[in-house]
């Protein structure tokens, strides 16, 4: 976790149940052993037998969005709403994700102006919304995200994601009528 997202987490509402939302979602990543490309399909089956640990991290998040949107603070608001599509897709719940990553890339917009980390985050958005898509066999959509994704990536000198992209994009455009 990075210094400052603990270190706020001690003095305003809205990061510290942020901080206990996205430390919860890591113990349950962590057990499941997600990775960037995941979740597996066993990954996912994992994640559904972790019911209460899934129900108190969704409240958990809950909390977070209401003192983010208290606070007033757009980029906090879209961060607690990416996390949450993060957690549908752990458990395979793909069109739920995309909904989630739609409107946290809407509140990430909304933020550019203040914040330069929230690029950062569109690419992430569109990352995943990418992968959500490419699960509900709509090529084609995810491949506009994917490209969206590398596209800010590049601009943004991030190769953290740069060989997971490549293959959703090849998997996409193999898919693709």
């Amino acid at each position: 976790m990075p210094f400052n997202q603990w270190f706020w987490s001690h003095f305003r509402p809205d990061h510290r149940a942020y901080h206990e939302a996205y430390s919860l979602y890591e113990e349950l990543a962590a057990r499941i052993g997600l990775g960037l490309l995941g979740p597996t399909r066993e990954q996912e089956e994992a994640a559904r037998h972790e019911m209460a640990l899934l129900a108190k991290i969704d409240a958990a998040y809950d909390v977070a969005r209401l003192e983010s949107l208290k606070a007033r603070i757009p980029f906090n608001v879209a961060c607690v709403i990416y996390q949450k599509a993060l957690l549908s897709r752990l458990i395979g719940n793909y069109l739920a994700t995309a909904g989630l990553l739609q409107e946290a890339l809407g509140w990430f917009e909304a933020s550019l102006q203040d914040r330069s980390p929230a690029r950062q985050q569109i690419s992430m958005c569109h990352f995943y919304l990418g992968q959500a898509l490419l699960r509900m066999a709509k090529p084609d959509e995810a491949c506009k995200h994917l490209e969206l994704a590398r596209s800010l990536d590049h601009a943004l000198k991030d190769t953290a994601r740069t060989e997971a992209l490549e293959a959703m994009l090849s998997t996409a455009r193999e898919r693709m009528p």
